[in-house]
C-alpha cells in the first residue's frame, strides 16, 4: 500500500482537536489518520505507514491483538475522503489561514506567507525553529527506545516466569490425572476443574436478532437493543447491549456492542472486579465453516468501573464503539434468513 513516508497528522492542525482525535486518531501513532487503512475482521483503522511497521514486527491488530497480515489490510477511501474534508489552520506563527486538510495539503503548504523566501526563491521555513523541534523529537525517540528496552525486558522475564510456572503446573496435573486413572475416577472432577481455566474461551451465549430489528434502528442514534439477562458459568449475571447507530459517540455508520453487569443475589459470593476474558463474535453464516469470515472483538477487563461490583441494578455497559460497520453488515451472510447471529465467548 502506497505511504508518502509519514505517519499521521498532528492534531494540533485540526480546529476541532477532540472530534478529529476522538473519531480519527491512529492508535499507533496518536495523531490522525494519514492514508487510512482498515483491518477487514476487526474494522480498526490506522495510517497506512503505521500498519505496515506493525506488520513486520508483531503481525496483530494493536486495539483487539487479533491475528493480522497484510491480505486483511485495505485502503479506506471513504475514511480518506471525510478526513480531508476536516477543518484545520496552519500552524505556521503568524499566519491566520484556515480551510480544508485537502486545501491545506494541495495548496496552502507551498505559498504560505509566512515562509521565508531565500534568496534564489526556494520556500525555507525558521532554521532555527526546526533545528530546535528537530533535537526535541530526537530526545523523544531516544527517550522511547530506552523505555521500550526496558519494557521488552521485562516483559520477556515474566514470560519466561509464566511459561515455568504452567510447565510446572501442566506435569503436576498430568502426573494426578494419570493418578486417578489407577486408582479411579475419584480425583478425576479436581483434575478437570484445575485444566478449564486454561483452555479458551467457550461460548457462553448466543444471540440471535432480527434483521428488522437492526434495521430500523440503523438511522436512529444511540438506539438500544439488549439481549435477556442471563447468567455465566461462574455465577455472574449479565446482559449484552448494542447501539445500533454510534453517531453521537463520534462512530457514524458504525454499530456498538457491550457487555452490561447486573446486581444478583450472588454477587457476595463473587470474586471482584470482573476479570474474565470475553469474545464478540459477529457469525458469518456461510455453509462452508472454512469460508467463513466473523467479526471478532475481545476485551480484557482491567478493574474498569463498568466491571465493579454493581451497586444499582445494573452496571454501565462496556465494549467496542466501532465493532462493527454498517455497509459491512450488509454483506456476506452476516444477516441470514432474517437474523444476525453474535456469539458470545467467556473465559472459563
Amino acid at each position: 500500500m502506497a505511504t508518502n513516508g509519514h505517519s499521521g497528522y498532528p492534531l494540533k492542525w485540526f480546529k476541532d482537536q477532540n472530534a478529529a482525535k476522538h473519531a480519527w486518531e491512529c492508535a499507533i501513532c496518536l495523531k490522525v489518520l494519514k492514508d487510512p487503512v482498515q483491518v477487514r475482521d476487526c474494522g480498526h483503522q490506522f495510517c497506512a505507514l503505521c500498519i505496515d511497521d506493525i506488520l513486520k514486527t508483531d503481525p496483530r491488530c494493536p486495539s483487539c491483538r487479533i491475528e493480522i497480515s497484510d491480505a486483511m489490510i485495505f485502503e479506506d477511501h471513504a475514511a480518506r475522503r471525510l478526513i480531508k474534508q476536516l477543518e484545520v489552520n496552519c500552524c505556521n506563527e503568524g499566519c491566520g489561514w484556515h480551510g480544508h486538510l485537502s486545501a491545506l495539503l494541495q495548496e496552502h503548504q507551498s505559498g504560505c506567507n509566512v515562509l521565508i523566501h531565500s534568496g534564489d526563491g526556494a520556500h525555507q521555513l525558521d532554521v532555527r525553529k526546526l533545528e530546535q523541534k528537530l533535537e526535541t523529537l530526537m530526545l523523544k525517540v531516544s527517550t522511547l527506545e530506552k523505555k521500550h528496552e526496558e519494557d521488552i525486558k521485562e516483559l520477556k522475564s515474566k514470560h519466561e516466569n509464566e511459561m515455568a510456572q504452567v510447565k510446572l503446573q501442566h506435569d503436576t496435573l498430568r502426573q494426578e490425572f494419570l493418578m486417578s486413572r489407577t486408582m479411579g475416577a475419584v480425583h478425576a472432577p479436581h483434575v478437570l476443574q484445575q485444566i478449564l481455566p486454561r483452555q479458551e474461551p467457550v461460548l457462553s451465549y448466543t444471540w440471535q436478532i432480527p434483521k428488522n430489528l437492526i434495521t430500523k434502528k440503523l438511522t436512529k442514534a444511540k438506539c438500544g437493543i439488549v439481549s435477556d439477562p442471563f447468567i455465566s458459568s461462574h455465577g455472574y449475571m449479565m446482559k449484552f447491549g448494542i447501539n445500533s447507530n454510534e453517531a453521537s459517540s463520534g462512530y457514524a455508520g458504525y454499530m456498538g456492542i457491550y457487555l452490561i453487569l447486573m446486581k444478583s443475589d450472588q454477587d457476595g459470593a463473587l470474586t471482584w472486579p470482573f476479570n474474565k476474558r470475553f469474545t464478540f463474535v459477529l457469525v458469518d453464516q456461510q455453509d462452508d465453516v472454512g469460508q467463513r469470515k466473523n467479526i471478532k472483538a475481545t476485551l480484557v477487563p482491567k478493574g474498569e468501573g463498568a466491571f465493579m461490583k454493581p451497586h444499582e441494578d445494573e452496571n454501565e455497559g462496556y465494549g467496542y464503539q466501532n465493532f462493527v460497520q454498517h455497509l459491512t453488515l450488509g454483506t456476506r451472510q452476516y444477516i441470514r434468513n432474517n437474523f444476525a447471529r453474535i456469539n458470545v465467548l467467556i473465559e472459563p
